[in-house]
């Protein structure tokens, strides 16, 4: 059907820009929602220092990252409020790899799940 097609034709679509951008910045991150509360949780950490209304933005924009691994964790049924304090205290416990493993609804290790994200996704989503 035409559904199909749309899809395997954004499938094909994604794996060209993919590899195009790999070629570009071979750099990869942890995927599944790791790299954004690292870095939520680094910025809240930072933000603590601070005080008045910079705490608070800094804060709240710390909090946005979360809605990576929140939105992954409501799309897979899971409760997303549970897991993003389970990410939370692996990554202060120095965990940084860990992220949703979305197949068995937990988090785990990213890098031993095979789940990667690019680099230049990543920044150029936040620049």
């Amino acid at each position: 059907t035409d559904s199909i097609l749309d899809d395997l034709e954004r499938a094909v679509d994604d794996g060209v820009n993919s590899y195009k951008a790999m070629c570009r910045d071979s750099r990869i991150l942890p995927g599944a929602g790791a790299t954004e509360i690292e870095l939520a949780r680094r910025l809240k950490e930072f933000a603590y220092k601070e005080t008045g209304l910079d705490q608070y933005a800094m804060g709240k924009f710390a909090e946005s990252f979360e809605m990576v691994p929140r939105t992954l964790a409501e799309n897979a049924g899971l409760n997303a409020t549970e897991i993003i304090s389970s990410l939370y205290a692996e990554h202060a416990a120095g965990n940084a790899k860990v992220g949703i493993d979305l197949q068995q609804g937990v988090c785990g290790d990213m890098t031993n799940e095979g789940v990667w994200d690019l680099f230049l996704t990543k920044f150029f989503a936040l620049k």
